[in-house]
């Protein structure tokens, strides 16, 4: 059975030229092109050629340069569809790859500021139903990550929390933590634990086992990209993942 991943993070785009002239002092690019590039959007390619299914949060925003996102978008050969993920806070767009040499047919979609263009056609809790893993890159909008916490935590499916640093404001337990490891971890890499709960402080984290006993408490000292780690989710999932074991990955 195909599996099914939801990544939340950054869409971004890298602006990409084949010509770069100048003229009377000034610098004029030429046939430009606008690519997504964050790093949800690589794990999500990655996932969809190990031939997983998956769904992307990201954001493309309502301005004159959120219209040229999406036109290119359209241009690369990507049809979109609008979703409706809040009524009252958040609107988006769906978008499906149309290429004959990708993968398995992924279904990609952005809750971010709404465009204000077309009719809605889905809901949030449509896309996330059918999902196996989500992962969650950074805390790069607390109000999502949290509505996707909550959606998972009732729905029972594993989540991921990819980190650099923790959120500030509140704990926050998830299924399965990746972190890089201060200086005196570095040689184990990162880890993976069954339950995971963050500590106020930013930067530190506690890791507790299945039974409740605290197993790391970690400082973490510089921020990373994560595409890594998140790679290392994509190429374990040949099966349902187990919540009762306590795994590690090495980097």
């Amino acid at each position: 059975m195909e599996r099914l991943v939801a990544i939340v993070g950054q869409l971004i785009v890298e602006i990409k030229s084949n010509e770069l002239s100048a003229q009377g002092g000034r610098h004029l690019i030429a046939d430009t092109r606008i690519l997504p590039g964050g790093r949800s959007y690589r794990q999500a390619l990655y996932a969809k050629q190990e031939g997983y299914s998956t769904i992307l949060l990201g954001r493309i925003g309502d301005d004159h340069y959120g219209k040229i996102i999406l036109d290119s978008l359209n241009g690369l050969g990507i049809s979109t569809q609008f979703v409706e993920v809040s009524k009252n806070e958040y609107t988006g767009i769906s978008f499906e790859i149309n290429r004959q040499q990708e993968a398995a047919p992924s279904v990609y979609f952005d809750p971010g500021a709404s465009t204000g263009r077309g009719e809605f056609h889905y809901l949030l809790e449509d896309y996330l139903a059918l999902c196996d893993v989500i992962i969650l890159n950074q805390w790069l909008h607390p109000d999502l990550s949290a509505r996707v916490l909550d959606m998972a935590a009732k729905s029972g499916i594993p989540t991921v929390y990819v980190c650099s640093a923790p959120p500030r404001d509140k704990p926050l337990e998830v299924d399965y933590l990746f972190l890089e490891a201060a200086s005196s971890f570095r040689e184990s890499g990162a880890v993976q634990v069954r339950k995971g709960r963050f500590l106020g402080s930013d930067g530190e984290l506690a890791a507790y086992s299945p039974g409740g006993e605290q197993v790391y408490r970690l400082q973490l000292d510089r921020k990373w990209d994560g595409d890594y780690l998140a790679i290392r989710l994509m190429r374990s999932l040949s099966g349902t993942p187990r919540l009762e074991e306590t795994a590690s990955f090495e980097r």
